[in-house]
């Protein structure tokens, strides 16, 4: 719905650190946010800081780790999890695949 509004329909409230709800200042275009990805909207507009998971960034911080360690055990088992956690199309997920045969690591197993 925030890709459609006019310029100007919408209010972003934010929240300080004294818990203090205050009219968070927000990009201007004549377009609105026609352009804008979800992901954009998500952090310029709405101010969320993060948009993947505590899970996601536990499980790819360790299958990055098992790489750089070439831990062959460690990242299949990382991998697994991510390509069920990621959506079927993503792109990340051959990334990935790629990623861990390049220390020796199957896909297929």
């Amino acid at each position: 719905m925030i890709q459609v509004a006019e310029p100007n329909e919408l209010i972003s409230l934010g929240l300080n650190e004294e818990n203090i709800v205050y009219k968070r200042d927000l990009p201007s275009s004549s377009f609105g946010y026609q352009g804008w990805t979800v992901e954009e909207i998500l952090i310029d507009v709405m101010g969320l800081q993060e948009t993947r998971s505590d899970t996601y960034i536990k499980v790819i911080r360790e299958f990055e780790e098992a790489l750089n360690k070439e831990d062959i055990a460690s990242a299949k088992k990382a991998y697994e999890i991510l390509d069920l956690m990621l959506h079927p199309r993503n792109p990340l997920k051959k990334i990935l695949e790629i990623q861990l045969t390049t220390i020796g690591g199957d896909t297929d197993d």
